[in-house]
């Protein structure tokens, strides 16, 4: 109950445009972040799986909004957030590959299509023009990048295992 009214009370927060001031380096961005990181720390520690995921993807709704609510006020502001969410959903991609995590992945993929919509829905609308080419040429250029590695980077346990089997049943054979 007291996490619900702390994730209720932050998104009312960051839904407050009134309270935007410098990027990031600012005391209510502090305060808004602290409880983000709270929940992440939750989700990491917590034994049951339901409680983690929870707490994982509440810290996860929470921080795009702090990216939101801490870009919004910049003269090209919802390209910063765009850009930001790209670069967060990569971090979680590249994390959900390396470690062998599907809901990481999965949540990933997810921020990556919602970073994808909102630059088709709203920034096409409201960011100048050269900025829309060189984020849409840019984000474009890291998806095919990031397509490119994503069978390097996925670490998968099933394929190492199968291919040990399939060593020691050729030495069994032999």
């Amino acid at each position: 109950i007291l996490f619900g009214y702390c994730f209720l009370w932050l998104m009312f927060r960051l839904l407050d445009s009134s309270m935007a001031q410098t990027v990031i380096l600012n005391i209510p961005a502090t305060v808004n972040i602290f409880p983000i990181i709270l929940a992440a720390y939750l989700a990491w520690v917590a034994k049951s799986t339901n409680f983690r995921m929870i707490y994982f993807l509440a810290a996860h709704v929470c921080f795009l909004f702090w990216l939101g609510h801490e870009f919004s006020p910049l003269a090209n502001g919802h390209g910063f957030i765009t850009l930001s969410w790209v670069a967060y959903g990569v971090i979680l991609v590249v994390i959900g590959l390396r470690k062998n995590m599907n809901r990481l992945r999965t949540v990933a993929l997810i921020t990556l299509l919602l970073a994808v919509l909102k630059l088709f829905i709203v920034d096409l609308a409201q960011v100048k023009a050269i900025w829309r080419v060189l984020m849409s040429v840019g984000i474009g250029g890291l998806f095919l990048f990031l397509s490119y590695f994503f069978r390097h980077l996925w670490r998968n346990d099933d394929q190492n295992g199968s291919s040990e089997d399939s060593k020691t049943n050729n030495n069994d054979n032999m």
